[in-house]
């Protein structure tokens, strides 16, 4: 599957449900979700439980991988361009 132009309407549906999602995190206190401080950090922040821990490293081990895969093939690219391509 490769880039296609298209020239259509927005999705007005998805824009309204995108657009409510926007307005009701701006509006979100954090107290209100159990958001934490410390003594090092001012900002709220949320943790994930174990199990969502889990789901992101899974992502990110996946992620880490291809960005460095990406990397390398970049990088033989650039030394050996006419082996690689």
């Amino acid at each position: 599957m490769g880039w296609a132009n298209v020239d259509r309407y927005p999705d007005a549906n998805a824009r309204n449900v995108a657009w409510n999602t926007f307005e009701r995190l701006a509006d979100l206190s954090p107290a209100a979700i159990g958001a934490d401080t410390d003594q090092f950090e001012a900002i709220p922040f949320l943790r994930f439980d174990d199990e969502a821990q889990r789901y992101f490293e899974e992502w990110r081990e996946g992620l880490e991988r291809k960005l460095r895969l990406a990397s390398c093939i970049q990088l033989w690219k650039a030394i050996w361009p006419n082996i690689v391509s």
